[in-house]
């Protein structure tokens, strides 16, 4: 089975790790605190375009209701397009690429998306794109799940809850995809 546990206890982490040695099973731990080693996380690692901007919107609260969700739309349809040229160039899919993207204004015009657009995004990944740890990828949680391995995710809201909450919530759009 696979084990989310949302509190660091060192010696719960030290009881798994154990018993996955025991039963052959491979064990991840991921950390947003940069004084413990972790293994890398990239939430945009996986999916194609369109699952990416979802677990993106959702995650970082940007699709809006009402008379806001119009602003949620074209946000999304600009984001559709950053994400698209960005798999074009080649470049490695991750915030602090997308984030470098939506500042960049002569990018933005090769896909005819309007600066305003991007704002909130821009602000919302702006957060995220600075811990090195969900830049690269390492857990792939669809590999973990298929070979019953266990991942630990210390999300450490007091060291961004931002970013805590961000990423619980990518986690929680990615579980109920698979």
């Amino acid at each position: 089975k696979n084990i989310y546990m949302p509190v660091v206890n060192k010696a719960l982490v030290k009881s798994v790790m154990a018993q996955c040695k025991e039963l052959g099973k491979k064990f991840y731990f991921f950390s947003i605190d940069p004084k413990e080693r972790t293994e890398n996380y990239n939430p945009l690692a996986s999916g194609g375009v369109s699952t990416k901007v979802d677990r993106i919107m959702t995650a970082l609260k940007l699709d809006k209701e009402g008379a806001a969700g119009f602003f949620s739309g074209e946000q999304r349809t600009a984001f559709t397009a950053v994400l698209k040229g960005l798999i074009e160039t080649g470049k490695n899919v991750n915030f602090k690429t997308v984030f470098g993207l939506l500042k960049d204004s002569a990018f933005l015009d090769s896909l005819g998306v309007d600066e305003k657009d991007v704002k909130g995004l821009v602000s919302a990944i702006g957060n995220i794109a600075e811990f090195p740890m969900i830049n690269e990828d390492g857990i792939d949680l669809q590999q973990i799940m298929d070979e019953g391995s266990v991942v630990y995710f210390n999300l450490r809201p007091q060291i961004s809850s931002q970013v805590a909450q961000a990423i619980g919530r990518m986690l929680m759009v990615d579980f109920k995809f698979w």
